[in-house]
């Protein structure tokens, strides 16, 4: 792994490591059992706009789960359907493909920002040593996807997060 330094792990591990823990959660049923819980499942949806269908497909063709050496039923919601109702995902995808597969699978009023901040920090004696690339390339993302759709640009770069987490209509102390 020395020779990849740190890529693997940030760029693939910690991706595949959310998608088994989500897919993992509705095989087992919490969100039959928790049909009101809501998510927020990072780095833009991880690898279920790629596999939802896939994984979809594959519980459909299975002829038993097993628990412990008993037969228990599997998911009775889709995944697309939990997605769509009990998934919000952070945008942190580092470009507008990625951006618009998450849009696709929850929908624009489902995103919310994100950065990686600050695990990816300007390099030291960089011309941009002042600017954030990973903050810079989500920024630009957002603006490229929903360049004419200012609402959207809005609500994803915070309006989602106030109106998800209920936010508005709150006194903060000064």
């Amino acid at each position: 792994m020395a020779e990849s330094g740190h890529v693997l792990p940030l760029s693939l591990g910690f991706t595949m490591e959310t998608t088994i823990a989500f897919v993992r959660m509705w095989l087992c049923g919490v969100f039959d059992r928790f049909p009101r819980l809501r998510i927020l499942l990072a780095h833009a949806g991880a690898a279920m706009g790629s596999l939802a269908d896939r994984v979809q497909s594959c519980v459909e063709h299975e002829r038993g789960y097993y628990t412990e050496n008993q037969k228990v039923g599997g998911p009775r919601r889709s995944l697309k359907d939990v997605l769509r109702t009990n998934v919000w995902l952070d945008g942190i995808s580092y470009g507008a493909t990625g951006l618009r597969t998450a849009v696709d699978l929850v929908g624009k009023d489902k995103i919310m920002w994100g950065s990686d901040h600050p695990f990816f920090p300007p390099m030291v004696g960089s011309e941009e040593e002042e600017e954030w690339p990973s903050v810079r390339s989500n920024l630009e993302a957002v603006r490229e996807v929903f360049a004419s759709d200012e609402e959207a640009r809005n609500n994803i770069l915070g309006g989602n997060a106030i109106n998800s987490l209920k936010l508005y209509n709150r006194t903060y102390p000064q």
